[in-house]
């Protein structure tokens, strides 16, 4: 009996010393894991910095193009001459300013135009009403991609009843061309503001 309690304590003594040993191995595995780890996201983050991938800004230092800035002055002389007019010319207007959207920030359609801008857009002195947008497109806008994006800007502004003038650079509107297409724009969005209160 007595042997075989010896025995018995031995062989206890024998796996309880296995297991503190296997607990102690497994936990300097697990240590070293993680030190691996935690090293290697550091070297991959040194990597990252030195490669150049940091975003770094840059000063454009001229908010419009030279075709713009002819543009915006030959609307403003028309529209607001000498600070006396009825009506603001902005420029460099988030498409997603110009939207209500019945899901907020979750809607679909803010997903699609929020990356979107128009180049001016002529708004009402008194109120900021929205009158009419307008885009200059450049040599760029005549490639395929550039073009859908185009359209899908032209539709969202003209199914919420925006009028949208669209000019080249290469071939600016002159002031007695650009009066015309004025006139012609606000008259249709005051007939879609006045269906819209009725």
């Amino acid at each position: 009996l007595r042997t075989a309690l010896k025995g018995g304590v031995s062989n206890r003594s024998q796996f309880s010393m296995k297991s503190y040993i296997t607990q102690i191995y497994s936990i300097c595995i697990i240590t070293l894991v993680g030190s691996g780890a935690i090293s290697l996201l550091i070297f991959g983050f040194k990597r990252y910095l030195k490669s150049g991938r940091v975003i770094h800004y840059k000063d454009k230092m001229y908010l419009l193009n030279n075709s713009e800035r002819i543009l915006f002055n030959r609307l403003n002389e028309i529209v607001n001459p000498n600070g006396q007019g009825e009506l603001y010319v902005l420029s460099q207007v988030g498409m997603s300013q110009l939207f209500c959207f019945k899901n907020g920030w979750r809607d679909p359609g803010l997903n699609e135009i929020s990356r979107k801008n128009i180049d001016f857009l002529i708004c009402r002195k008194r109120d900021m009403q929205i009158i009419v947008a307008i885009e200059l497109n450049g040599p760029h806008h005549g490639e395929e991609k550039q073009m859908r994006r185009d359209i899908k800007k032209k539709y969202a502004l003209e199914s919420a009843g925006i009028p949208f003038l669209i000019y080249t650079s290469n071939n600016l509107p002159n002031t007695e061309k650009l009066i015309e297409d004025l006139k012609l724009s606000i008259r249709k969005r005051a007939g879609k503001i006045k269906n819209r209160k009725e």
